[in-house]
């Protein structure tokens, strides 16, 4: 599922004592952005499909459609969980290192 090396690497700078920083993780930040670029070649190649199909990708509801709103939803999903789980374990006061990460 996308998004588990991203929450992964969150979670590892949460878990640092605070004020302090662990070591930059670079094999999993490297893994993190590959996850990433994968995940958006995948949401390009479904609307690229609709489009040479001639369809409307604002208006057309096929599978593939479908297929790039669920890998956005994961998206979205994923994202969503990694913050309520810092916000369950960090409190309310998110580190303005990943409060400048979000989007409302």
């Amino acid at each position: 599922m996308y998004g588990r090396k991203a929450c992964q690497l969150v979670k590892e700078f949460a878990s640092g004592e605070k004020g302090q920083l662990t070591p930059f993780n670079n094999d999993l930040f490297e893994q993190v952005v590959s996850e990433c670029s994968q995940h958006h070649l995948e949401i390009q190649s479904l609307i690229r499909k609709m489009q040479e199909e001639g369809l409307d990708v604002q208006t057309a509801r096929n599978v593939d459609h479908y297929g790039a709103l669920i890998h956005l939803t994961a998206y979205v999903y994923n994202r969503a969980e990694t913050v309520r789980n810092l916000l369950w374990k960090i409190g309310p006061m998110l580190p303005k290192e990943i409060e400048a990460k979000l989007n409302h």
